[in-house]
């Protein structure tokens, strides 16, 4: 049986050598584990990825499109400048104000 320790330290060389695109067989060959154990460990890494992954996906790129939709209203702004009068970059302005504090 194995210390809390060294089952953390054969989880992370498991998700290392994932990281450098090494099969489970392969896994299996450089850590002496056998096949049952590593599929054991490398379920949970992959469901682990998949929600990391979605969560980056759901929380930092709708934060960069909210960011590029921001900058957007700036440009837009400061073009309507020469173009139109002061009550379109008033409310330019206002609907960036209201977006940031959303």
């Amino acid at each position: 049986m194995r210390t809390k320790n060294e089952q953390e330290s054969v989880r992370g060389k498991i998700r290392q050598l994932l990281s450098r695109g090494k099969t489970q067989r392969q896994i299996c060959e450089l850590t002496k584990i056998s096949l049952d154990k590593t599929n054991t460990i490398v379920q949970p890494l992959k469901e682990e990825s998949k929600v990391n992954i979605q969560k980056y996906v759901n929380e930092e790129q709708l934060a960069q499109y909210e960011t590029t939709g921001l900058n957007q209203i700036i440009d837009l702004t400061w073009a309507s400048t020469d173009e139109a009068s002061n009550e379109i970059n008033i409310s330019n302005i206002k609907l960036f104000n209201y977006s940031e504090t959303n």
